[in-house]
């Protein structure tokens, strides 16, 4: 139960949190991918080192408890339909994709990123996560990144 309202807290703040961050990029769908990566990678305002510690933890309770897996499984594919929405809506903007396989690879990305960084943070380089992601987010979808609002600065 105390799993479950985490998680529905965690979700919460995550959307609320996401579409500030998405407004600030505005109308552009390439500076929206970009935003999306930053507020998920980025080491700027946008970071919550204890979110990101609650989200690990469910992940791993997810793969032992179905009562958190399902819940958790639902807020994954509304973070990947957020992304997809967008880029189905930037269609013009990018190369020719699969909106709904580039979401699951960029979300993919970042779900390991976090992995990665909660297992052995020594082997992800500091810094380097959003700069990795937004290459590989300009190869997949074949435009460039514009910068993301908490970049902007840095």
């Amino acid at each position: 139960q105390i799993l479950l309202a985490a998680l529905d807290e965690l979700v919460a703040r995550h959307h609320e949190g996401l579409d500030a961050h998405l407004a600030l990029a505005g109308d552009h769908p390439p500076a929206q991918v970009a935003a999306f990566l930053d507020y998920h990678l980025g080491l700027g305002a946008t970071a919550d080192p204890d979110a990101l510690a609650c989200w690990i933890l469910l992940s791993g309770e997810a793969l032992r408890q179905e009562a958190v897996r399902e819940p958790l499984e639902h807020a994954l594919a509304e973070i990947e339909g957020k992304l997809a929405s967008l880029l189905v809506a930037g269609h013009a903007d990018f190369g020719p994709i699969d909106p709904p396989a580039a979401a699951a690879a960029l979300v993919a990305t970042i779900q390991g990123y976090f992995v990665l960084a909660a297992v052995s943070r020594d082997l992800v380089p500091a810094g380097s996560a959003l700069a990795a992601a937004r290459k590989m987010a300009e190869g997949l979808l074949g435009t460039t990144l514009p910068e993301a609002p908490s970049e902007a600065g840095r």
